[in-house]
């Protein structure tokens, strides 16, 4: 049950990231949340298996609502989400990177959650163009939110 108070806690800031204006480029958005009380240590298999499943049925959901609302035929709704989850050791963090990419779609999104004090902070990148995303180089628009958000 702790885990999955935490997870419904990480869960809920995701799903609140890309709100509101932000400093960072656009295909980059930041958002942060109280930790309440996850810890380092919670970051485990179980939590990114769940982190992967919420994503991915989440955005099933959000295809389907597309669909619906561009009267797409059921036979002609051929897009699945896909969703790869790790985690990366970098710096003394442990960060949990979550690949997003949809069936017949360019568009590829990855997200990197960790902790940082007591702020569970996400960092959102978006590829329109399904350009890899590189989440730790600090010459990508991405690596470089991560670099400040998670080290300096």
């Amino acid at each position: 049950m702790k885990h999955l108070s935490r997870l419904f806690v990480v869960l809920f800031s995701l799903a609140l990231v890309g709100c509101g204006e932000s400093s960072y480029p656009p295909n980059v958005k930041v958002g942060r949340e109280p930790a309440r009380g996850l810890s380092p240590t919670d970051m485990d298999d179980a939590y990114l298996a769940a982190l992967a499943d919420w994503t991915r049925t989440a955005a099933q959901e959000r295809l389907a609502e597309t669909y619906e609302r561009n009267r797409v035929p059921p036979e002609g709704r051929r897009g699945r989400a896909h969703v790869d989850a790790r985690y990366v050791e970098t710096g003394g963090k442990r960060l949990a990177v979550v690949d997003l990419a949809y069936t017949g779609s360019p568009v590829r999104v990855a997200r990197v959650v960790g902790l940082e004090g007591d702020e569970l902070v996400t960092v959102s990148c978006t590829s329109p163009d399904g350009a890899p995303i590189q989440v730790l180089d600090p010459g990508s628009a991405c690596g470089e939110v991560v670099q400040e958000v998670f080290f300096d």
